[in-house]
């Protein structure tokens, strides 16, 4: 499983191998916690868990519409003048990516700002939105641990992907082998499901170290926060 957080009366294990959404959410707000002013720029079709005012009660939130417009006056009103202000996205549209960061880049001559997103950086980056704004605003968002220097074992594994079906796999196509195999080679193993659970391992992009979130749920905690610094290098922050 990746992105759904939502069991229903399942009662077998549970294993969410790219994280959850509600994980990336809380590793971002965890770091940025006590660092400014945060702004969660917030998706009307998939907006935050209730919990997230109770766990970070100063936090402030602006909505979108359903069309991914804002509010820009409201906005540039949560705008401090005498803090860092993280304007975290919760959001993979591009109708409001680009009208967030439109809005904020010439913003950056009168206040500190930086962009984060809850995010992975293969969710956040297309063809559809240049990543040159992303590097002004000092893009922060989750990372799988290391994503950057697996680049050997990506060309490696594109190369016969390619020989052997004619075209490059794309993104979710690497990302769903190293899942499969994963899985594979975990439920081949006889060892009791605690000691599999402390095996690391890591094939062509994503690691994966499993943590317990709860009884039955494991959860994929392999990863870090980033910056973004240019079209293919990040620094790790934490």
């Amino acid at each position: 499983l990746s992105q759904n957080d939502s069991l229903g009366m399942y009662k077998g294990d549970v294993f969410f191998a790219a994280s959850t959404k509600n994980y990336k959410r809380d590793l971002v707000l965890n770091y940025l916690k006590g660092k400014g002013n945060i702004i969660i720029v917030d998706d009307y079709l998939s907006p935050l868990d209730n919990s997230v005012k109770y766990s970070f009660p100063n936090v402030k939130v602006v909505k979108t519409d359903k069309n991914g417009l804002l509010n820009e006056s409201e906005l540039l009103s949560l705008l401090s003048k005498t803090a860092v202000n993280y304007v975290v996205l919760n959001t993979t549209d591009t109708n409001t990516i680009i009208k967030s960061t439109n809005l904020l880049l010439p913003q950056t001559r009168s206040y500190q700002i930086q962009l984060a997103s809850f995010m992975t950086n293969t969710e956040m980056f297309s063809d559809k939105v240049s990543n040159k704004r992303y590097m002004v605003l000092k893009l922060i968002l989750p990372v799988f641990e290391g994503a950057e220097f697996a680049q050997n074992n990506a060309t490696k594994f594109k190369k016969s992907y390619t020989k052997k079906f004619g075209n490059a796999p794309t993104e979710d196509a690497v990302a769903g082998f190293d899942i499969t195999f994963d899985a594979l080679i975990r439920l081949s193993q006889t060892e009791q499901i605690d000691l599999l659970i402390d095996k690391k391992t890591k094939y062509v992009t994503i690691p994966f170290k499993y943590e317990k979130a709860k009884s039955n749920v494991y959860i994929n905690q392999a990863m870090d926060i980033y910056q973004l610094v240019n079209e293919n290098t990040y620094i790790r922050l934490n």
